[in-house]
């Protein structure tokens, strides 16, 4: 064998337990060329590691949505003549990827009526008919077990190429404050190749987003960048409220009509920044949630907090407060 192509599995806690699957074919096959086909956000996972000789992105909800490009690529895997592809992923689409790149055998497991597509169709282990649960580190090695492969050490491993490490030491200081609960908590966390969530808040109070939101979005591309989820929080029901924030004026109520018909326009202008067609981009809004609160849920989230404790809050500024009023409504938007 001297041209293989493995396509990678879809989600990064699978990319992780497929490691041992990718060692297991390099030692395998260590003059072959290997080539790895994945999906671009996971591709910061593998970038560093020593198994592949080629990595080609395969991006269906962008790049390759348009048929033409999806044709594009696979003449261009047509053309490598792979002897060998080993299929992790379990979807029939990932198997007629690989058949109609006309690799020469392909093996995957028996799933979604793909078995037709493959040379070497892997059965999932069953016990009295019904299919037992695995082990993903040991289901994806089996695919290469099942053709005579030797499998050696099963650990897991994720690599950081050198200019992931870089950005990574870029994120967490250029523009950066103070980062909680410390910043090499968080680096360590980045650096494992673990994924994290990141959401920014945004109370509707007008139509247009300020140069002030422009800096988050800013550092929020950075993480979507590297492969991490972005979730934008609209806050339709806390921008009802209004809050005391650096003001010595109340701030004018809005109906949640008002706050809708603000928030109409923010996808539009977050898309100039944010990649929203990623699938590690997603929008939510808190009205979803707290006007499902009762009095009594109320009650018991007030509870947890003191007037002091409210006060001390930077967005009451030192010095002002004895010269502010405050409404109660502006703590309920600090709680919620």
């Amino acid at each position: 064998m001297n041209n293989i192509l493995v396509t990678a599995p879809n989600w990064v806690g699978d990319i992780v337990m497929a490691t041992p699957a990718f060692r297991c074919i390099r030692d395998n096959y260590p003059g072959a060329k290997v080539t790895l086909l994945l999906k671009p956000y996971v591709k910061g996972l593998l970038e560093g590691a020593p198994w592949f000789d080629e990595i080609v992105e395969y991006d269906p909800l962008a790049k390759h949505k348009h048929p033409g490009k999806y044709l594009s690529l696979i003449r261009k895997l047509r053309k490598e003549k792979y002897d060998l592809a080993f299929i992790l992923p379990n979807s029939f689409s990932s198997a007629l990827m690989i058949w109609l790149a006309r690799a020469d055998r392909r093996i995957g497991y028996v799933r979604d009526n793909r078995s037709w597509m493959l040379t070497d169709p892997i059965q999932r282990p069953k016990e009295k008919g019904r299919f037992l649960p695995a082990y993903m580190g040991d289901y994806y090695l089996r695919l290469c077990t099942s053709i005579g492969c030797k499998v050696g050490a099963k650990n897991t491993e994720v690599f950081v190429s050198p200019e992931s490490k870089k950005k990574i030491d870029e994120l967490l200081t250029r523009g950066v404050e103070n980062v909680y609960p410390n910043k090499e908590a968080l680096k360590k966390v980045l650096m494992s190749g673990r994924k994290i969530k990141l959401y920014l808040g945004i109370d509707p109070t007008g139509g247009i987003l300020h140069l002030g939101h422009l800096v988050q979005f800013l550092k929020l591309k950075k993480f979507q960048d590297l492969g991490h989820e972005v979730v934008i929080l609209i806050g339709d029901f806390t921008a009802q409220i209004g809050d005391p924030t650096d003001k010595q004026t109340t701030r004018k109520p809005l109906t949640h009509k008002q706050v809708v018909e603000n928030a109409k326009g923010y996808k539009k202008q977050i898309s100039k920044i944010l990649d929203l067609k990623k699938l590690n981009m997603n929008f939510v809004h808190n009205a979803k949630w707290t006007n499902k609160l009762s009095p009594e849920d109320m009650l018991e989230l007030a509870s947890n907090f003191t007037v002091s404790n409210l006060l001390s809050r930077s967005m009451f500024p030192v010095g002002k407060c004895m010269f502010m009023n405050f409404y109660t409504q502006f703590f309920k938007h600090m709680m919620l």
